[in-house]
């Protein structure tokens, strides 16, 4: 339930910054939403990789870890997110996408579970 929990609002935060105007938005403020998400994100993957993946979670593990690598993306690109406008939205939505996708997979397992 943390990591659904934790890969719902991670994916959800870059979901958000996808549909926002980076341009018009302070690249500190960019940068500090990807070490969040970044850091939310490592967590849940961390947790669930102690907890032992079964085969259900497999996919959403992957899922989970394109968020990771998505949201360090995004704390490299804050600075040139003006200039790179699109680019920043689109690594934004991808791992926004794979955030929630891996929600849903844990959500799904453990629905199959309980």
């Amino acid at each position: 339930m943390i990591s659904t929990i934790t890969f719902s609002v991670a994916g959800g935060m870059m979901a958000v910054l996808a549909s926002g105007r980076s341009e018009q938005l302070a690249w500190r403020f960019l940068r500090i939403v990807g070490i969040i998400v970044l850091a939310l994100a490592v967590g849940a993957v961390a947790w669930e990789l102690k907890q032992g993946a079964r085969a259900l979670q497999e996919w959403s593990m992957v899922a989970g870890l394109v968020l990771c690598i998505g949201a360090a993306v995004i704390v490299f690109l804050a600075q040139a997110a003006a200039r790179r406008a699109m680019l920043f939205r689109s690594v934004a939505l991808l791992a926004g996408s794979a955030g929630l996708a891996a929600a849903a997979g844990m959500a799904l397992d453990q629905a199959a579970i309980g």
